[in-house]
């Protein structure tokens, strides 16, 4: 994007908001446009400020983060949301994302990640870490219904699966170092799954990646 980034920040701790004004605005391409500690200033602030990215709390002043989250995406989606929280991404960060988040980064991560995590959402990409990402493809092997489709549509999937890494891995940043260890453990749940429902997956093929 050539254009300067425009960040809006939504926490409710003063003293977050200042470090990340810090840390923001060492990034040339990167510029704050407005800072809110409640839904109602946040809501009003993308409405007059139009930013590109809002970065997000769980827990806000009076309010919640994730029902901010459904608010942006109904009245202005295009606006992206990236959490940013203190709250275990364990319990946080799928409802995030289902919310309409593009990524959900813990405040205890080095502030290199706050910047590549904005970078990565702007793409059009999910930024979670692996744990996340190992913990969402075992629920979805668990929940995907394997009795209503074919043995043979499912062998077929894994196989189409397995030959289209490259695409699967553009969901996530690109070159980021957990990436592989995603799709791996997506292939790993899936076939599990299969496994547990007697339908033998078809061999990897591990030279197509």
């Amino acid at each position: 994007m050539s254009q300067t980034i425009k960040v809006l920040l939504v926490d409710d701790h003063p003293l977050v908001r200042e470090g990340l004004v810090d840390l923001i605005s060492q990034q040339a391409d990167l510029q704050i446009c407005g800072e809110a500690a409640n839904e109602p200033q946040a809501l009003e602030l993308i409405r007059t400020v139009q930013p590109h990215v809002a970065i997000v709390d769980i827990s806000l002043e009076n309010g919640s983060g994730i029902e901010l989250i459904k608010s942006i995406k109904a009245m202005f989606p295009a606006v992206t949301v990236l959490v940013l929280s203190m709250h275990d991404e364990s319990l946080y960060a799928e409802r995030a994302l289902r919310a309409g988040a593009r990524g959900y980064v813990m405040k205890r991560e080095a502030a290199k990640k706050v910047i590549e995590a904005i970078h990565c959402v702007l793409a059009g990409q999910l930024y979670v870490s692996d744990k996340i990402a190992a913990l969402m493809a075992e629920k979805f092997a668990k929940e995907v219904n394997f009795f209503s489709i074919g043995t043979n549509d499912l062998c077929q999937y894994t196989l189409a699966v397995d030959r289209t890494n490259e695409k699967v891995a553009g969901l996530f940043c690109p070159g980021h170092p957990i990436q592989q260890e995603r799709l791996d453990a997506v292939h790993q749940s899936l076939r599990l799954a299969l496994r547990r429902n007697q339908v033998v997956p078809p061999p990897r093929h591990q030279g197509r990646r």
